[in-house]
């Protein structure tokens, strides 16, 4: 089993970004996600498709996974940031609690992917 698994992820440091987020916004890609540092609780108003999150401790490490369907709400008091995903992705990347994440920040998480993902031709 994988116990470390890697993502791209677009930071949410400024006001307008969190209040922002994903709203109105296409999902990000594969292996892709936004992360809110300083937030143990995330909501889905306003959003036009449901996601999975990720609730890390200061670590990185995972201490619960979920899925916030459209006008939800989710919260993990123990946590020091959320990390939102396109639905599905907890699955793919077989992300479980305890396990360590490593955010590697980018500045698109919706386009394409990143050259360091891209297959040699």
């Amino acid at each position: 089993m994988n116990t470390s698994v890697r993502i791209h992820t677009l930071v949410a440091r400024r006001w307008w970004q969190r209040a922002r987020g994903l709203i109105a916004r296409p999902q990000p890609r594969a292996g892709a996600g936004m992360y809110f540092p300083h937030t143990w609780s995330v909501h889905g108003m306003g959003m036009a498709h449901a996601l999975d999150l990720v609730f890390l401790d200061a670590q990185m490490q995972v201490l619960r996974c979920c899925r916030l369907p459209v006008l939800g709400v989710r919260s993990c008091w123990r946590a020091h940031g959320v990390l939102e995903m396109r639905c599905g992705e907890i699955a793919r990347l077989g992300i479980r609690p305890g396990m360590q994440l490593q955010l590697d920040e980018v500045a698109d998480i919706f386009c394409g992917m990143p050259e360091a993902a891209r297959p040699a031709l």
